[in-house]
């Protein structure tokens, strides 16, 4: 709050507790204003937060800046001031905060030569420097206005008589006051941007005064006189818009959006005395509308640059800034804006902190001194020093290691030089000959600035056994280790403890080198290498696992290093927190319920199942099912705050059209969401940054501020990719919809196009099958195939709509839905998104029911056909199509979802409700069922003639070439290559590889017996099936290049494109086939001949007899209880009961008789 004291002409700033009134801190700084009317004209703030608990307040008045640096936890504050010490009239408009450095005031007046304009003076407390910039034309006078970026704001006016659109032209806008808003933004005003003055600020000259008023509170009354308003009136809206459209000319509309200038890194550091850098930014992004057709092309330039005069350039076509000269620079920072503009003279900027440092010469580790120690060699002998390792903190920098001597030509290039181009160790190998004393070298260390001499001092001996210099030593007898066991860390939650290493110790007295891998330990481990000790610090409200493991490595400087590996174990152990049962300021109450009696219950954040558009799922554990609404109605997306990889925030929007399913969905709203986890997995984390409370009668329900919860995001599509995806799914409903009609009238009238149909469906199921490998695909060809999907499975009923809902939903102590998760984000994408069969199969199970309900009335009618008569027909319609018709062709065409579904329900036997208990029962009846069925069929194709075998079970033997063995069994054949596939993709569905290996050797089995065997009748059909399986080929070479066995792959989203078009191509080249087909089918000359000739056209037929011939009689074995028989027995009507049936075959006497006759 600030105060405004005329008596005293003070400015006061106060931060309190709201609740109470009671003061955090109070300053108070001399205000040149001597009332609070004439301070208000001139007054702004803004506040910048660095992290949770540090903050940055910045406020003026005038050209007088101050700041106060507020750090809370420990509590600490810093204030400094800067001023502009010449005298101006420029007002304070609007203050915007870039950083806790770096602010933008929006100003009034006049300022050298400038009256009457609006000016944006850029702020830096870095290097204490004011730029003021000119904007728009004479304005006459203003109020206050809104700045929210360094170039971008509105400001309240008023003017009487005209409006200055250039420094030359303006046009008269009546003789009435009128109200302006002035912005750079759509203006027809000329914006001037030019650059007035760049002063040096004096600093803190300035004094805050630390007091300590107290304010008291005051009850007022509140009169509510809405009942009292008069009746509101719709503003004409023709007296305000479209006036003065002829005086101003409004620039054109934008052609793009979404402008963004985020950076990776918005500091570079340069050492000073280094050559030309040049440090590459991230591009400027913008979206192009969807009538424009180009691209978005940004010309960078620099906006402002303080203090750096032109030592620095920036790339018109890149961005990437250039300092030609460091050392014009110097040891400071500068502030560098980089302005891009769009085609459409559109503009964006980003700031950039150029910090330079001095340089640090290079040296060499745990060396004291300038000397290395001494050495000697003996004549006859090789010896190999290895020189300590070269530090240089500076970055960019390559150190360079020469050799040089005292008295040249005396050693270098004689006996003494590098053993390689690394100059990391030196080779001494005096002869016998070289003459003994002691030679003196130098090594000299360069980053090309500096240079660093080190002596190095060799005595070259006689020729006698030396004693092992350890340091020197060529074997290395083991590595080295801790002195002691390492213990294991018991750490408390909301605690902090360090640990110290034992002492290290190596066998051959070699110097040891540590390196430490925190791991997950990152998030609250830290190390201090020079002390050996680890500080453990773990925030209260944060998520921790039970238990972490920290790495550490010590090695050896030897000629041959060893390494050993030692873990440190860390245990992590809740500590039980009382929450506070009174609600402080920050928390949003339900109700006025105050009972202290209350308990309070702490509720966990849990985000889950995200998607691949943008969603995902929000629920709080522990909170009731039946409080989740009002809980719901709380939620306000400025109380979170979710970021990306906890670095960029992401807008998103909360959506509670799912409260009865027990969670909110979250909406996000990303810039490129088909970069997200592209090459590395990405995550979300949303963090509650204001207590929320929900007071019921007897607790209340408390989401504590930092409450923080995150999850891996999968591959998203991209902005086109969700509208194509929506396109495609609303045009997959209404086929679906139309196909329930179409099968019914299809399969009465044609169905031997419906046969063609299903028969396409059938050679397509493999490849469709392969996106539930477990391999993440960019792009929507994932999408595209669990739509096709749907059509293969005939799930046209729309069950997750109607049915599923109907199903009962397993729920927790406290009422919540316990959350039926799907195996895999996999099988979640192709719609097997539960544990359980009932749920999974969707109109599979339907027609599952549906055909058991038929075998049940068949059975029945069969005990009833003996003493009734319609019950015996409608036994004898349904044998016709039950046994080896309908029921075989359903089998094959529900073959795969219904052993995935019975498969994914094995992983999941709870017997917990009646839907898991159905579920596991089904799951065990359909696998044998399965297995049942697929043994029949071979037995039955391996007893029966083939053409006997084509009249009661067509679907075994339609388009099926019967002189070929494997043709004979290819049915059977292609169930166990689904069952395969089935099992490969649910048993291996967490290794990917051997996934990939499984399913090339079924495919490529699959292809040598379409070559070799033939199966089919028709070579169009062969040709088809081998097509269709060098696509699915194609589709698994695709995938291992998205693998990480395969590296990085720089053109994923290329894969992502290139598989899309085999998967659509693969379905259009079947699709015309089955086109080609059934126009073929068609007898044209047929129709054309009942459409042209006369319906009285009469052919006389005359009738040639033959002489009935009666065949020899023949010896027949009939099946009394095979299909044909049976169906046979219903057709000619039963006379009498059958007793048990007599053996399988048994022998009659049957004499039959043909008459032809001739037309």
């Amino acid at each position: 709050m600030f105060s405004h004291i005329s008596s005293s002409g003070v400015c006061m700033i106060t931060v309190m507790h709201v609740a109470n009134f009671t003061n955090v801190y109070q300053y108070q700084v001399q205000s040149i204003a001597s009332n609070s009317d004439q301070s208000s004209q001139t007054f702004q703030s803004c506040s910048w937060e660095i992290n949770p608990t540090e903050e940055t307040i910045f406020f003026q008045e005038g050209t007088r800046f101050f700041r106060i640096v507020n750090q809370y936890s420990p509590f600490q504050l810093t204030t400094s001031t800067l001023h502009n010490s010449s005298s101006s009239s420029l007002q304070a408009r609007g203050l915007y905060c870039s950083s806790n450095t770096m602010i933008y005031s929006l100003m009034f007046g006049a300022y050298a030569s400038v009256t009457d304009s609006i000016i944006i003076a850029q702020v830096d407390f870095l290097t204490n420097y004011i730029t003021y910039t000119k904007y728009l034309q004479y304005t006459g006078n203003s109020y206050h206005g809104v700045i929210y970026e360094s170039d971008k704001f509105f400001l309240a006016s008023r003017t009487s008589s005209s409006l200055q659109i250039t420094t030359s032209s303006s046009f008269t806008v009546g003789s009435q006051s009128h109200g302006i808003i002035y912005s750079p933004i759509k203006t027809c005003q000329e914006i001037s941007l030019n650059t007035i003055a760049q002063v040096g600020l004096t600093v803190d000259a300035l004094s805050f005064t630390a007091t300590n008023f107290d304010f008291t509170g005051q009850s007022l009354t509140v009169t509510d006189l809405s009942s009292s308003l008069p009746i509101s009136q719709n503003i004409v809206s023709n007296q305000f818009e479209s006036q003065y459209s002829g005086q101003c000319n409004i620039p054109t509309p934008n052609e793009y959006s979404a402008l963004s200038s985020t950076q990776a890194a918005a500091s570079f550091i340069y050492i000073v005395g280094e050559p030309s850098i040049t440090f590459e930014i991230t591009p400027f992004t913008a979206n192009k509308l969807p009538t424009i057709t180009i691209d978005p092309v940004f010309a960078y330039s620099i906006s402002s640059f303080i203090g750096g005069g032109m030592s620095a350039t920036v790339d018109a076509d890149s961005g990437a800034i250039t300092i030609s000269s460091t050392s014009a620079l110097g040891q400071a920072t500068h502030t560098l804006v980089i302005k891009g503009e769009l085609q459409d003279c559109q503009t964006i900027t980003a700031s950039f902190s150029l910090i330079g440092q001095a340089n640090t010469p290079p040296s060499y580790d745990q060396i004291s001194g300038m000397y290395l120690p001494k050495l000697k060699v003996y004549q006859g002998q090789i010896l190999v020093y290895i020189l300590p390792t070269v530090v240089d903190p500076d970055p960019r920098q390559t150190v360079t290691v020469t050799l040089q001597e005292t008295i040249p030509g005396s050693a270098y290039h004689i006996f003494v030089d590098f053993t390689d181009a690394t100059n990391s160790a030196i080779q001494f190998y005096p002869s016998l000959t070289t003459p003994e004393g002691i030679y003196l070298l130098c090594i000299v260390l360069s980053d090309g600035i500096f240079s660093v001499s080190y002596g190095l001092e060799v005595t070259v001996a006689p020729p006698i056994p030396p004693d092992p210099i350890p340091q020197f030593t060529i074997q290395n007898s083991g590595p080295p280790v801790f002195t002691s066991v390492l213990e294991t860390i018991t750490l408390q939650q909301g605690n902090s403890a360090t640990y110290t290493l034992p002492q290290q110790t190596d066998p051959d007295g070699d110097q040891i080198t540590m390196s430490v891998n925190l791991g997950e330990a990152t998030a609250f481990a830290t190390i201090d290498f020079s002390a050996q000790m680890f500080t453990f610090k773990l925030e209260k409200g944060s998520e921790y696992k039970t238990s972490y493991e920290i790495e550490i490595i010590l090695t050896d400087n030897n000629a041959t290093p060893k390494s050993s590996k030692h873990k440190i174990s860390i245990s992590i152990e809740g500590k039980e927190e009382e929450i506070k049962t009174v609600i402080d300021t920050e928390e949003l109450q339900l109700s006025n319920n105050k009972d202290p009696k209350n308990f309070t219950k702490q509720l966990q954040l849990n985000i889950f199942k995200p998607t691949r558009d943008g969603s995902i799922r929000l629920s709080f554990k522990g909170l009731p099912h039946h409080e989740l609404a009002s809980l719901a109605s709380l939620l306000n997306e400025t109380n979170f705050k979710l970021t990306l990889n906890q670095k960029v925030e992401v807008p998103f929007t909360f959506n509670t059209e799912k409260l009865s399913m027990g969670y909110v969905t979250l909406k996000m709203q990303f810039e490129t969401p088909e970069k997200i986890s592209l090459y590395e997995p990405d995550s979300v984390n949303l963090l509650c940054n204001k207590s929320i409370s929900l007071l019921s009668s007897s607790t209340s329900y408390v989401i504590r501020k930092r409450s923080t919860v995150s999850a891996e995001l999968p591959n998203q599509y991209s902005v086109y990719g969700v509208q194509l995806m929506q396109k495609m799914q609303q045009a997959a409903m209404g086929a679906q919809i139309a196909m329930i009609p179409g099968t019914i009238l299809i399969n009465v009238f044609l169905q031997t196009i419906l046969n063609l149909i299903w028969g396409m469906l059938n050679d397509l199921s493999f490849m469709i099958n392969l996106t539930m490998i477990s391999i993440s695909i960019p792009g929507i060809a994932s999408s595209v195939m669990s739509i096709m999907l749907q059509f293969i499975y005939l799930d046209i009923l729309q069950t997750d709509k109607w049915l599923i809902p109907l199903f009962q939903r397993e729920r927790d102590e406290e009422g919540n839905n316990i959350e039926d998760e799907s195996l895999n984000e996999y099988f979640d994408q192709q719609g097997f998104q539960s544990m359980y069969s009932f749920l999974n199969l969707g109109s599979s199970l339907l027609f599952s029911l549906l055909l058991l309900f038929l075998f049940i009335i068949y059975y029945l009618c069969d005990l009833l056909s003996t003493h009734f008569t319609t019950p015996s027909k409608l036994a004898s319609f349904l044998s016709r199509y039950l046994f080896w018709g309908s029921s075989t062709r359903f089998l094959i065409q529900q073959f795969q979802p219904l052993l995935i579904t019975a498969l994914i329900n094995l992983y999941s036997i709870r017997l917990v409700s009646w839907v898991a208990t159905f579920s596991v029962l089904f799951s065990l009846t359909t696998l044998l069922a399965l297995v049942i069925s697929l043994y029949k069929m071979i037995r039955e194709i391996n007893q029966t003639p083939h053409n006997q075998l084509s009249k009661y079970c067509p679907p075994l033997t339609e388009g099926i070439n019967p002189s070929s063995s494997i043709g004979r069994y290819w049915i059977p054949i292609t169930l166990i290559k689904w069952s395969l596939l089935s099992i490969t993709l649910v048993t291996l569905r967490n290794h990917p590889s051997f996934q990939l290996i499984t399913t090339l050797f079924i495919i490529v089995t699959s292809q040598v017996l379409l070559i070799t065997g033939k199966p089919f009748a028709s070579p169009v059909e062969n040709g088809m099936s081998l097509f269709n399986d060098v696509m699915a080929s194609v589709y698994l070479y695709g995938l291992f290049t998205l693998t990480d066995a395969m590296g990085r792959n720089e053109v994923k989203e290329g894969c992502g494109v290139g598989m899309l078009v085999l998967v659509i191509g693969t379905i259009m080249a079947n699709v015309g086939k089955v086109v080609v087909q059934v126009v073929m089918g068609i007898n044209f000359k047929k129709y054309w001949t009942k459409l042209t000739q006369s319906d009285n056209t009469v052919v006389k037929l005359q009738p040639v007899s033959e002489p009935t011939t009666a065949l020899s009689t023949t010896n027949i074995s009939i099946d009394e209880h095979s299909p044909p028989l049976k169906m046979m027995r219903h057709q000619i009507g039963k006379v009498a009961k059958k007793g048990p049936p007599p053996l399988r075959a048994t022998t009659h006497v049957v004499k039959l008789h043909t008459r032809e006759i001739n037309y």
